[in-house]
């Protein structure tokens, strides 16, 4: 998760799940500790005290447990340099007694972010270095609200929803879930940090923050979703199976049973992958699952609705009739031609 020199916050999870909760988003989940928390998801944080180096698994609710000083100690570094370090992050006074779930609860700081900063410290690295985009999982900003990623990324909420609505042409809100964007707009949390990682702090709200989605358009000009590769594939191998008919190798029977089952499959594909979608914007069922969800439901229409012209074109007596309103009898007699 973290790109820091000597000290890091990270998982092992297959699926870049962070802090997964039971009974876990995969068939990998593993709990040994019974913290109620995925062993691969948790936080890993290797701290030194008094030169003696030892691994310990931080979960984000035992984070919260602690105060500033109380995680300073963990990883040997002075707890009034961690708050300074913390209140310059998140431009406020931050004491070394407050304790880390009210600033997690108040100021959106993430267990990730904290661990981060203060492996800074340990590195001796300033904390003006850090990369934005380092502070936090793709996965993990997914579980973010718009107000939420800006508070993590130290940029204004209104200049990122603003960046974001820009983006996308689409009306979006400080309060806005990001998976929920994701899912109903193709969001990918990379443009959020590299909007984060061109824009001024939340006090340079000015023309420079708004100037930097320019920079992450022309990075991002390529199509969100291959329609003319996907049609160009589509009708390729219908050209191929139609001359195979033709010079008889197949019928033309077999021909339009193949096409058929395809149509069928890519039905089944656009339609669970569309009611899983419903179920995670209208009721929070979210599954992590190993690919773009939305990617899968969109692309599938695409060809399903490729191969349904297909099916048009074989049956267009039928439709023809339908359209000429004309009678049964002579509907079924043009059918048999």
């Amino acid at each position: 998760m973290f790109s820091f020199n000597a000290v890091s916050a990270q998982t092992d999870c297959p699926i870049g799940m962070v802090n997964d909760p039971a009974p876990g988003s995969c068939g990998s989940y593993i709990d040994k500790d019974k913290n109620a928390l995925c062993d691969l998801s948790e936080l890993e944080v290797i701290a030194s005290k008094d030169n003696v180096k030892a691994a310990v698994k931080l979960s984000e609710e035992e984070f919260k447990q602690k105060t500033v000083s109380g995680i300073a100690e963990i990883y040997g570094i002075s707890a009034v340099e961690y708050a300074k370090e913390l209140g310059t992050y998140l431009k406020k006074t931050v004491s070394t007694k407050d304790s880390m779930a009210v600033l997690h609860d108040e100021n959106a700081l993430c267990s990730s972010v904290a661990a981060g900063i203060a492996a800074n410290i340990k590195s001796g690295k300033a904390l003006a270095e850090i990369d934005k985009r380092e502070l936090i999982s793709g996965s993990e900003l997914k579980t973010k609200t718009v107000k939420e990623a800006a508070n993590i990324f130290g940029i204004s909420p209104s200049v990122l929803a603003a960046e974001l609505g820009k983006y996308y042409k689409v009306n979006i809100n400080q309060d806005d879930s990001i998976q929920l964007l994701h899912d109903n707009y193709g969001l990918e949390p990379s443009v959020i940090k590299d909007i984060a990682a061109k824009t001024p702090s939340a006090s340079g709200e000015g023309a420079a923050g708004i100037a930097s989605i320019a920079s992450v358009q022309e990075k991002s000009s390529k199509p969100k979703y291959d329609f003319f590769i996907i049609l160009f594939v589509l009708i390729s191998a219908y050209l191929f199976t139609y001359v195979l008919a033709m010079q008889k190798k197949i019928s033309f029977l077999t021909q339009q049973r193949f096409w058929n089952v395809l149509l069928a499959i890519f039905f089944l594909l656009s339609g669970l992958s569309g009611l899983l979608l419903v179920l995670r914007i209208n009721y929070g069922l979210a599954i992590a699952w190993p690919f773009n969800l939305l990617r899968l439901h969109v692309e599938t229409g695409i060809a399903m609705a490729i191969i349904s012209i297909f099916h048009m074109v074989w049956h267009w007596r039928y439709y023809g009739c339908i359209i000429r309103r004309k009678k049964k009898d002579e509907c079924e007699l043009e059918n048999r031609k």
